[in-house]
């Protein structure tokens, strides 16, 4: 099946630059991404993190990693999947993630158009659900050094409901014993959707991996008081210096 492209609009925040830019349109939707960079005329090397279902390119487990990246020397790529664009509230992912592939990939195209990107040094990361699409652009495309999956996608309440693509963890990220490239996974020791167990006898199928697991629920949270709302604040600090640990080091 063909797809039509979509409208990028992009607010590309530089230190201390900023501008705007749009690709392709159609049917009057758009894809808005933020591409932000380092001070410098680089080229530098470039995450493109996906985000979640429901949690989207601002939030704390996604900008958080974005902004300590950028601070070691990242051009680091964020954006919201289309359907969310268009229905926060009640918008859904296809039935087998290939529009949220085709927006990822979009996003990746405009990266690899911008002479500020090292195009030997692309990387993706994902949320969540941004995990399970991220992995799928791994797989297909090979140019791509390595990914990081936050809160990924491992074990599963009983739902009738459930889609295909998340069977198992098989099903969310599959072929992982033929994966070479590195891969880091980071989980929270409450998370609901990815027993710790389940994650390491996954995770050590594949050649190159590096499982970090922190404190908290799906979203490293450890409850609502102020002491656990300032925990969770110390969490997502450190789940962003596991990213630039993990990054920087696939860069030396």
């Amino acid at each position: 099946m063909s797809r039509a492209p979509l409208l990028l609009a992009s607010l590309i925040a530089a230190a201390p630059a900023v501008a705007d830019t749009a690709l392709a349109a159609a049917h009057g939707q758009s894809l808005p991404f933020v591409a932000q960079f380092p001070q410098g005329d680089g080229p530098f090397p470039a995450v493109l993190i996906a985000p979640g279902q429901k949690y989207p390119l601002d939030m704390p487990a996604i900008a958080e990693p974005a902004a300590q990246l950028l601070a070691h020397g990242f051009a680091v790529y964020r954006f919201n999947w289309r359907y969310f664009v268009a229905d926060p509230l009640h918008g859904a992912p296809s039935a087998d993630l290939a529009t949220e592939l085709d927006d990822m990939r979009s996003v990746l195209a405009a990266m690899r158009k911008d002479a500020r990107v090292r195009a030997d040094q692309l990387f993706v990361a994902g949320k969540s659900l941004g995990s399970v699409v991220a992995w799928r652009l791994l797989a297909s495309d090979k140019a791509i050094k390595g990914g990081w999956l936050i809160t990924p996608l491992c074990s599963f309440p009983a739902s009738p409901h459930r889609p295909a693509f998340l069977a198992d963890a098989d099903a969310a990220y599959p072929g992982i014993e033929s994966e070479t490239r590195p891969i880091g996974f980071v989980a929270g020791d409450r998370d609901r959707l990815c027993d710790t167990r389940t994650l390491y006898a996954f995770a050590a199928r594949a050649a190159a991996v590096r499982v970090d697991v922190i404190s908290g629920d799906h979203s490293f949270k450890t409850g609502d008081d102020a002491s656990a709302r300032q925990a969770t604040e110390q969490t997502i600090r450190l789940l962003g210096a596991l990213g630039v640990d993990f990054f920087t080091q696939l860069i030396r």
